[in-house]
């Protein structure tokens, strides 16, 4: 199982060097203000999960090739199989967001513990809770 993130974490970083054109649209004067104010936290996001980038890139596959049960962090992956982008909100002990464009995938190092994941995407709504004792990857899907 870590080999495998492992390779997707490789394959991820190879393709993260690509140049992503901004990724969405804004609706012209549809008068739906969450979807607009959606897509611009978005990219408001995207745009600091830039910022470090190569050196979190390099924290989290240290984690996914090095987790000890006695770690207190844990890397968390997010496989985005939709073709909406998509803003994952993580509660617990501490609080993150992080967004993910669509078909694609990001991540995050995280303290260990309960949390709970929500998000909206592509008119649906995704809502767990987790107790993440291990590094983990979460796949979002449209049914």
């Amino acid at each position: 199982m870590k080999y495998f993130l492992l390779l997707s974490f490789i394959i991820f970083i190879f393709k993260s060097c690509d140049v992503y054109s901004n990724p969405s649209s804004y609706p012209a004067s549809s008068g739906n203000s969450s979807v607009y104010s959606e897509n611009k936290e978005f990219n408001t996001l995207m745009v600091k999960d830039k910022i470090d980038k190569n050196k979190r890139t390099a924290e989290v596959i240290s984690q996914l090739i090095n987790d000890q049960p006695t770690d207190k962090i844990a890397a968390l992956v997010f496989d985005n199989k939709t073709n909406c982008n998509i803003i994952v909100r993580i509660y617990g002990g501490k609080n993150y967001t992080i967004p993910v464009y669509k078909n694609d995938k990001n991540y995050l190092i995280v303290d260990k513990g309960n949390y709970t994941f929500t998000s909206n995407f592509c008119n649906s709504k995704y809502n767990s809770r987790k107790n993440i004792v291990e590094s983990v990857t979460v796949t979002l899907s449209e049914r």
